[in-house]
């Protein structure tokens, strides 16, 4: 999976609109702006990182998509990295596509 990818929806999550992930009063929460994706759905992703942290031990993956003319990021918590097809899986890739 790389940047440029489109990517299809396999489980249910929510994103958040990036750039307003830190909210200075509670009354901003209502300002938060996020998008439920469903399975099936397909994105532009524009930014995937996989992580890894060591106490207490999880692996995590971060991607950002393109939707609505706007970049939406969210991150998941997994167990193995082999997981991350879990929740999304490359659509299509124009990245592995021959140029010529």
């Amino acid at each position: 999976m790389k940047p440029g990818d489109l990517i299809q929806i396999q489980k249910p999550m929510r994103v958040q609109q990036c750039g307003h992930q830190i909210m200075n009063r509670l009354k901003d929460y209502e300002l938060f702006p996020s998008l439920s994706l469903q399975p099936g759905e397909v994105y532009l992703m524009t930014e995937f990182y996989m992580g890894e942290e060591h106490y207490p031990i999880y692996n995590f993956f971060e991607i950002t998509i393109l939707a609505e003319g706007k970049q939406w990021e969210t991150a998941i918590t997994i167990d193995q990295d082999n997981e991350v097809d879990d929740y999304i899986k490359v659509f299509e890739s124009p990245t592995l596509l021959p140029r010529g």
